[in-house]
């Protein structure tokens, strides 16, 4: 992993309620030339179920998932992840898709100014 995007997960366990199984969102992290994809396992999320909110630099990624058809005990599972972004990213860029349980973020590197000499007239 480089420097563009810091790995650094909320250091509190996710909140354990009542009924509700919290748990951190297994996620791959995966750096290609022109962007920083991130690959969350969410089993039984769906897009509604989805909160991913980008506040100053911190990429806050939450989903629920229905549990009550397993018989494990809780009736929902909450996952959830933190990422703080460098500022060699663009916010503005950011993608999102979901699909089978396995959700997609896309976040494109922001385009650095080139160094370029000025030529002087006369």
């Amino acid at each position: 992993m480089t420097e563009a995007v810091k790995d650094k997960l909320e250091t509190t366990e996710p909140k354990q309620k009542e009924n509700i199984r919290a748990v951190w969102a297994k996620t791959d992290v995966i750096e290609r030339a022109e962007d920083i994809v991130l690959v969350s396992d969410v089993p039984g999320a769906h897009k509604d179920s989805l909160e991913i909110v980008l506040e100053k630099n911190v990429l806050d990624i939450k989903a629920t998932a229905d549990l009550s058809h397993c018989g494990c005990g809780a009736t929902q599972t909450r996952y959830e992840t933190s990422f703080t972004l460098s500022d060699k990213l663009d916010r503005e860029g950011i993608t999102a898709k979901i699909d089978a349980g396995v959700l997609r973020i896309v976040i494109p590197k922001a385009k650095e100014s080139k160094t370029h000499r000025i030529k002087i007239a006369g």
